[in-house]
């Protein structure tokens, strides 16, 4: 059964579309400004408009620490972190972090505790907050996927200057919202963005992702585009659980063998009885439903399969 109204935005009343009208009868565009404006003007000022309606959402000014420390649990979590090893002068290998529509949560920074722990420098990378965004899980979303995308790659940039990190050893590592941004970033089409950061990109993992086909109001250029793209280049392996009735698990498993029949580098776990966010300890062992709509439940059990393989998948493209 499609499901792809899961993900679709509903007509806002205050939005861009009645703003534009209301603009467009003020000037005179519904005969009710006498005298009307010279057509010239009009069509100036609805150019204006057109273009503001066109464009994404203003970027904040995302920046990143300029040293990594130690591996800390902070009380403010909705920031960007850069952890390093304990252990150790590097180069290390290094991951980025890419969140859900939540922005960092605690599971996050739990990902981020494990793989600083096992050798890796680890960049989490906020994009709602410098935004001025207290969550992007509202539709249409203001921060894009191409918003996320373009923080992510100056991440591979910031870490591409740092001499504490093997430049050429970096992955990707995206949860939910996080993980349709990474799967993008395993696509040659969308690397074609990157240049130089492509070449640093080792492998991506992406945990409950959107696989479906997306609405166009998940991306600034408003088009619609594949949720798994077929054209991974990247060793790329998916998480999801067999219960998840948000981003179903079908949509990712289905494309990921078609893609395997034609050589795609691209894999998938799938976790029996286990939910969307089965990582999350904050939903609990016995579930809850978050306020739109869908069971969140916390799987311990697979989430530690998960670590495991995780951590096997890292170690064979992140090895020197």
């Amino acid at each position: 059964m499609r499901r792809e109204d899961d993900h679709r935005g509903r007509p806002q009343g205050g939005g861009a579309e009645s703003g534009g009208l209301a603009f467009v009868s003020l000037l005179g565009g519904g005969g009710s400004l006498t005298p009307r404006l010279p057509s010239t003007l009009l069509a100036a000022a609805l150019a204006v408009l057109a273009a503001a309606c066109a464009a994404p959402p203003p970027s904040g000014a995302l920046s990143f620490p300029a040293e990594a420390e130690s591996f800390r649990r902070p009380a403010n979590l909705k920031q960007t972190m850069l952890f390093r090893p304990a252990a150790g002068t590097g180069p290390f290998p290094a991951v980025v972090l890419l969140p859900t529509c939540g922005g960092m949560q605690p599971h996050v920074v739990d990902w981020a505790e494990r793989l600083t722990r096992e050798g890796y420098v680890t960049l989490l990378v906020e994009s709602n907050t410098p935004r001025g965004v207290p969550t992007n899980c509202v539709r249409p979303p203001p921060v894009r996927y191409d918003e996320q995308m373009a923080d992510a790659i100056a991440a591979l940039g910031h870490l591409r200057t740092m001499p504490l990190v093997q430049r050429e050893r970096i992955a990707v590592v995206g949860f939910s919202f996080g993980a349709g941004v990474a799967l993008r970033m395993a696509s040659t089409r969308y690397q074609q963005q990157m240049v130089a950061e492509a070449a640093s990109l080792r492998a991506v993992a992406s945990f409950y992702p959107w696989c479906n086909t997306s609405s166009s109001e998940f991306h600034s250029r408003g088009m619609r585009t594949e949720g798994l793209p077929s054209d991974i280049a990247t060793p790329t392996m998916i998480f999801t659980g067999a219960d998840d009735d948000e981003t179903l698990a079908s949509w990712c498993t289905e494309r990921v063998d078609r893609l395997q029949t034609v050589g795609r580098p691209i894999s998938y776990k799938l976790y029996s009885g286990t939910t969307h966010a089965y990582d999350s300890r904050e939903n609990g062992i016995h579930g809850r439903r978050v306020p739109r709509g869908f069971f969140y439940r916390y799987s311990p059990g697979a989430t530690e399969e998960s670590w495991q393989e995780l951590r096997a998948f890292l170690r064979r493209h992140l090895a020197p």
